[in-house]
């Protein structure tokens, strides 16, 4: 190391400039060198990794349904077309033997044979009006949670099968409400009996007399 340092002094001072200048270009170098190794070492890395990710997509296929099950489901379906078009089958003559629910000349001569049956057989209508049911929201909340819809919550709710209701309060003996409801399915028009409910009239009768009963009775129209 002395002897480098002796001969560094010996050498003139344009001579130890040009020396320092080559030994700093070649510890430059040096480094560069390293540094470019490893950068270029990353980049065929990543080069390599998106190469292989491209490779992978390109033979990436979509996944199909198996073909059973695409054929369960169309079986399922046409299963299903078929039982809509046997209802409809079913409800459109059906329908037809209601009196049209916008015609209001023959709602009203429906109601009027209703109160004649009621005369014939001894039935005394004490209450006759359109009815308002205020369980709507709930007959729509079971039908949105997947719960069976009643006879009644169809003609109430099921467009396009919704009917006019009529509650009415009869007061009659046992038979002549019997009489009165075997009659209605022999009315010019269909009705059809939603609700009945029968209970004592709750009236002073005479020994031996027959006890009058009182029903609430709900018919689609």
């Amino acid at each position: 190391m002395t002897s480098l340092t002796m001969a560094f002094r010996n050498l003139s001072q344009r001579e130890q400039i040009l020396l320092l200048l080559l030994v700093g270009v070649i510890i430059g170098m040096g480094y560069h060198l390293f540094r470019y190794q490893a950068i270029k070492a990353d980049l065929w890395h990543w080069e390599s990794e998106v190469a292989k990710v491209q490779a992978d997509l390109k033979a990436a296929k979509v996944p199909r349904d198996p073909p059973y099950e695409r054929s369960r489901l169309e079986k399922k379906l046409a299963k299903l077309e078929q039982e809509l078009q046997d209802v409809q089958a079913k409800l459109t003559p059906l329908e037809s033997q209601f009196v049209p629910a916008d015609n209001d000349d023959a709602l009203l001569t429906l109601k009027l044979d209703i109160s004649s049956l009621a005369k014939t057989t001894g039935v005394d209508i004490r209450d006759n009006q359109p009815f308002q049911p205020d369980i709507e929201q709930k007959a729509e909340q079971s039908t949105a949670a997947g719960t069976p819809r009643t006879l009644y919550e169809i003609f109430l709710h099921g467009d396009p099968y919704r009917r006019p209701l009529q509650r009415l309060r009869l007061v009659g003996s046992f038979a002549g409400l019997q009489r009165f409801l075997e009659g209605l399915p022999r009315l010019p028009n269909k009705v059809i009996v939603l609700l009945f409910r029968m209970e004592t009239a709750g009236q002073p009768i005479a020994p031996g007399a027959p006890q009058p009963l009182s029903s609430t009775i709900i018919l689609a129209l």
